[in-house]
């Protein structure tokens, strides 16, 4: 059925199956496109609701905006994540052109080896268990079959840890699925309904002083 706004606070979207991605400004405004077209475009052709942070609210530690895909089908988040790959790998092109002046550390959508692009989500610590799997068999399994590098930031954030895919287009494709049903698991779950509603960390994070896209913090280089 269609996704109710029922109850709730202000703006809450009461949807099954959640997924969250971080995303530099440039990715922000391709997902919209001009006066939301983009947006509306893919909402409708997926079956499900692109929610983003406002302007200024950012994943603590970086200046990365929440992009929340609400979907009742599983599928619906699938086929949202494959265009934002699209978009990805659209502003990855234009980064290799013409890269960001303020950039110090690390690209915004550039791997280190060519043809490689990221993308940042944050998940819940439940999610991180599943997709790092018992000593790292999971994220091993993710590296060797998809050939794609997963990351996951030990820093939990009320309750979310930054997670980093770089792989080329397609691999990244593939990967996702593989880390969405990590994610996915505790959908039915009190827990994850909560989570899926946070987008806005607060006034108290400490995005403003952040000194790269990615964040610091402490990386669980799991998948070396």
């Amino acid at each position: 059925g269609a996704m109710s706004r029922g109850g709730g606070a202000r703006g809450t979207v009461m949807a099954r199956h959640a997924f969250k991605v971080l995303c530099p400004e440039s990715l922000v405004s391709t997902i919209m496109g001009a006066r939301g077209a983009t947006k509306d475009q893919i909402q409708d052709e997926c079956g499900c609701k692109l929610v983003v942070s406002n302007r200024d609210e950012y994943y603590p530690g970086t200046r990365l905006r929440i992009l929340i895909i609400y979907a009742d089908e599983n599928q619906g988040i699938l086929s949202a994540l494959d265009r934002v790959i699209d978009r990805i790998v659209e502003c990855g092109e234009k980064e290799r052109v013409d890269p960001s002046p303020h950039q110090r550390e690390e690209p915004e959508f550039l791997g280190k080896e060519p043809g490689e692009y990221v993308l940042r989500a944050c998940i819940p610590p439940k999610a991180s268990g599943a997709i790092i799997g018992p000593r790292g068999t999971n994220i091993q399994a993710i590296r060797t079959e998809h050939n794609a590098k997963v990351f996951i930031d030990k820093t939990n954030v009320d309750g979310h840890q930054m997670l980093r895919v770089i792989a080329p287009a397609e691999n990244l494709r593939t990967a996702i699925v593989r880390i969405n049903e990590g994610v996915q698991e505790e959908s039915r779950s009190e827990d994850f309904q909560q989570w899926s509603q946070v987008r806005n960390f607060g006034p108290g994070s400490p995005s403003s002083a952040a000194p790269a896209p990615g964040g610091g913090g402490d990386w669980g280089a799991l998948a070396t």
